[in-house]
């Protein structure tokens, strides 16, 4: 478990030395590869470090591959066999770097599919507290489910990918609660959705 969050830091070493608009190098080493993400209590911390760097520095392709990065340790944390893993990598082969572009909204073929893709993994014994952890945590298990709270003064979901029974750990929760801030991108499946509602209990 050591060396696969190992493997993860390092990638995100490489992953984090990106470009700001200035062309500067906008280097996440600092915000982010410092903390450990096995120790629970910071993991929130974690997730708040990687939201900024997500939607302030990186770029398409390096939120491509972070998910990419993050759910090979999910992965790997959760011993997942050859099976599982082609299932649950299944996701990328719908998107691409550009579907990571600011102001690119996910089309509905994706979230038709999405949902699809949600309901088949029973088929290949995945929990769905195991598949929100792909798709849903900014944290590597085993300290997801965390998503950052630093948004949390904005709407916190969207009613197109509703991950409120995720981070809930629930059915008791879901996507239809009135919010007064306007709406913005960094919700459902891989932030790719608007948070256009709050989570209601």
């Amino acid at each position: 478990m050591k060396k696969n969050i190992t493997i993860f830091l390092g990638a995100l070493c490489l992953l984090f030395a990106c470009q700001n608009e200035e062309g500067e190098s906008a280097s996440f080493n600092e915000e982010l590869l410092i903390r450990d993400p096995l120790q629970k209590q910071s993991a929130e911390n974690y997730a708040d470090s990687v939201r900024n760097w997500y939607f302030h520095s990186a770029s398409p392709q390096n939120r491509y591959d972070f998910w990419y990065s993050k759910i090979q340790v999910d992965m790997n944390y959760l011993d997942l066999n050859s099976t599982q893993r082609e299932f649950v990598l299944e996701i990328f082969s719908q998107l691409s770097a550009q579907d990571f572009e600011e102001g690119q909204s996910p089309s509905p073929e994706f979230t038709a599919w999405l949902k699809d893709w949600l309901s088949r993994s029973t088929q290949f014994q995945l929990s769905k507290g195991q598949m929100g952890q792909f798709i849903y945590s900014l944290s590597p298990a085993p300290s997801g489910p965390s998503v950052g709270r630093g948004f949390v003064d904005r709407c916190n979901c969207s009613t197109e990918s509703d991950w409120c029974d995720f981070l809930n750990n629930g059915p008791s929760s879901e996507c239809n609660g009135t919010c007064d801030m306007e709406s913005s991108r960094g919700c459902g499946a891989l932030l790719l959705y608007d948070c256009d509602k709050d989570c209601s209990f």
